[in-house]
């Protein structure tokens, strides 16, 4: 039981070092259709005044809101031929970009706005928020001093302000940005649950008191009460732990985290087949997860069934061929 335990233990790290992130979105796959009501009106308009330069930004908005980027990225390039000081429209245009992943091509729409109105705050933190995203973390703090100067109480500017110092490793500033945003806005769920999650880390209990108000502002949100658990998971507080990974599926039945890490609390005080049912659910929502595999082949070996082990085991290695646990434990039961 004690080689069981430290192998839980280390299933249990490595899923909460894969739980992340944040990462820019691709642009969803664009297909012809027919033009909307607006656009067949605003395209008529345009036939009628083809220099109206507000026009096109107007049907590139109606392009951007339906997907059809390719669109309005032509419109909005029109619409900047025609009147090349519009900040709005370069704006405009570093979000069509940023959606088609064309992140140094955005920033530069977002740096001309910028450059043709000093004060468009909306620009920077979209600008600060891209050069986070691309780990340019110098650049997203000198975007974010120049609105704070502006604006000290700018809780977009902050919060992303803590998610720079996170990413370089100062948890300490990042505390203290998220706790301003916090202060200035307290309905700042994102800013609570970065604040539950840090003081999760450092296991220190006010980690919960944070999940707490996350899971007030947004109880439909599985994400607080299953962070809690893994709080109390860590801290060895089974019982309440389980009580957080039940809350947390009563708000989404499909989160399959919770399942999992309640076979890894199974799985620690002995109830095999407990644990077994629950890597069997994880299974089934989330079929491509090798951890799963792994720990049921976990069970199964401890059940005595090797046959079952091994193929679970094999299932692991092949979703990830180099899995740091499937593997050594399919050589041993061989």
């Amino acid at each position: 039981m004690k080689k069981l335990i430290f192998i839980t233990a280390i299933a249990l790290q490595l899923w909460g070092c894969g739980q992340n992130n944040n990462t820019a979105s691709k642009a969803d796959e664009q297909t012809e259709a027919a033009p909307s009501a607006s656009v067949a009106q605003i395209s008529a308009e345009i036939e009628k005044a083809p220099t109206n330069a507000e026009l096109y930004y107007k049907r590139a908005v109606i392009y951007f809101d339906e997907s059809k980027l390719d669109m309005a990225l032509a419109d909005i390039d029109q619409a900047i031929g025609l009147s090349a000081e519009n900040p709005l429209y370069h704006f405009f245009r570093g979000r069509i970009l940023y959606a088609m992943n064309k992140t140094i091509e955005a920033s530069k729409s977002y740096e001309k706005a910028i450059t043709l109105r000093p004060d468009f705050t909306e620009a920077q933190l979209k600008l600060a928020e891209l050069y986070y995203l691309v780990k340019e973390h110098k650049k997203s703090f000198d975007v974010l001093n120049a609105v704070l100067a502006n604006d000290k109480q700018n809780t977009e500017a902050l919060f992303y302000r803590g998610m720079n110092y996170k990413e370089v490793g100062d948890t300490n500033a990042a505390i203290a940005a998220f706790q301003k945003a916090y202060e200035y806005d307290a309905q700042h769920y994102e800013a609570v649950m970065q604040l539950a999650n840090l003081f999760s880390v450092l296991e220190n209990k006010s980690a919960l008191d944070y999940y707490i108000a996350a899971a007030r502002l947004q109880p439909k949100s599985p994400e607080p009460p299953y962070g809690a658990g893994v709080f109390l998971q860590k801290k060895k507080q089974y019982k309440k732990a389980i009580v957080m990974y039940e809350q947390a599926l009563k708000a989404d039945g499909k989160f399959y985290q919770a399942y999992y890490n309640a076979g890894l609390i199974n799985m620690e005080i002995n109830r095999v087949n407990d644990a077994l049912s629950n890597f069997n659910t994880v299974v089934r929502l989330a079929p491509d997860f090798a951890d799963a595999y792994y720990m049921r082949g976990l069970c199964y070996e401890v059940l005595k069934k090797k046959e079952d082990a091994k193929l679970n085991y094999e299932y692991a290695l092949e979703i990830n061929p180099e899995h740091p646990l499937a593997k050594p434990a399919l050589a041993a039961l061989k």
